[in-house]
């Protein structure tokens, strides 16, 4: 990431001792790279979530469609009430299908986003002990 031709280092003049200014920066830093990590991979997510759900709209509304006229040519009321509720039987195994799917795309998202901020996690723990534990001599 870059920080243009500010260096956040030289706010910092005074020494504060015991601790490393400089690596506290750097590690604030590495935080601030994870997070936008975890945001494109938000925004990827939602941008994946959007378009699948209009192509699932669009098809069920088309779906839809062509039910109902299947549902109308139909004259004889029994056969006409056997197809309605096999129509509605697809259906709702194909929305079922649906909602799995976009649920798999959040999860996988949420997923990777989640690892990251675990993995930065541990890793600024583990930076922390190093700038506040006294260094062996």
């Amino acid at each position: 990431m870059s920080q243009g031709d500010f260096d956040f280092g030289k706010l910092f003049t005074a020494k504060i001792p015991g601790i490393d200014i400089k690596s506290m920066i750097e590690a604030q830093n590495r935080n601030i790279e994870a997070l936008l990590k975890v945001g494109k991979i938000v925004v990827d997510t939602s941008q994946s979530l959007m378009r699948r759900q209009v192509e699932i709209a669009q098809a069920n509304l088309k779906d839809s469609a062509e039910q109902a006229k299947a549902v109308l040519a139909v004259k004889d009321i029994s056969t006409s009430l056997s197809l309605q509720a096999d129509l509605a039987k697809a259906t709702a195994e194909k929305v079922g299908a649906q909602v799995r799917e976009l649920s798999e795309i959040a999860t996988k998202g949420g997923r990777e986003a989640f690892s990251i901020i675990s993995a930065r996690t541990e890793e600024s723990v583990a930076e922390l002990k190093s700038l506040t534990l006294p260094k062996a001599a």
